[in-house]
């Protein structure tokens, strides 16, 4: 999922109408701005070309988002024959969950497919699998790559899914299918010696960059 931003200080809608045109079905900022009731009043304009230059209607989609400086305004084209991708509204990924006394175990937790910062797409469509040691023993989690550049880290997406709880969707598929972990080796097994010898662990950051 492409994701880039054109915000200016002064919304600029017919060169992000523009740049829209030529990244068809990328979604870009075309705006921030310091009302919800705006931002929101345009999400639901363009799609019917009730917004120039967002014309003729069905041609582009639109949503707004909080973003850290005030709500901003994401757009897309999606005129023409090709299908683009749909953006789903949650993503269900597995993060580590640090307990006390320096324990550490997977969950799979269920967030928005919308980064908190600023509200673009987040990299739902390149979630992928990552192994390394916590405590002597290789777990399974996720990592992905926001295409608006902003990392998420596990420790923050688990206070995510907890603050913000979304519902799992009963009816179609997840955005993320996630497949059995594979069992872990014991700790007085070979590998196990291995891996406890390892000079601890940390948590890696769920949204490096590539």
């Amino acid at each position: 999922m492409k994701s880039r931003s054109v915000y200016r200080a002064r919304p600029d809608h017919v060169a992000a109408a523009v740049n829209a045109r030529e990244e068809r079905g990328t979604w870009l900022m075309a705006g921030l701005y310091p009302s919800s009731m705006t931002a929101k009043l345009l999400a639901q304009q363009i799609p019917v070309g009730r917004k120039d230059p967002y014309t003729p209607a069905g041609e582009f989609e639109a949503y707004q988002a909080m973003h850290d400086d005030g709500y901003a305004l994401w757009v897309r084209y999606v005129g023409g024959d090709e299908p683009v991708p749909e953006l789903p509204d949650r993503m269900v990924v597995r993060v580590v969950n640090q307990g006390e006394g320096g324990g550490a175990g997977i969950v799979t937790v269920t967030v928005s497919t919308r980064c908190l910062r600023c509200g673009g797409p987040r990299g739902f469509d390149t979630v992928r699998p990552y192994r390394f040691p916590v405590n002597g023993v290789i777990v399974d989690a996720d990592r992905w790559t926001n295409p608006c550049g902003h990392t998420d880290s596990h420790p923050a997406v688990l206070m995510e899914s907890r603050e913000r709880p979304l519902p799992v969707s009963v009816g179609g598929p997840a955005a993320v299918v996630l497949r059995d972990a594979p069992v872990p080796p014991a700790p007085d097994s070979p590998a196990g010696v291995v891996l406890a010898a390892a000079n601890g662990w940390r948590v890696p950051p769920a949204g490096t960059p590539d």
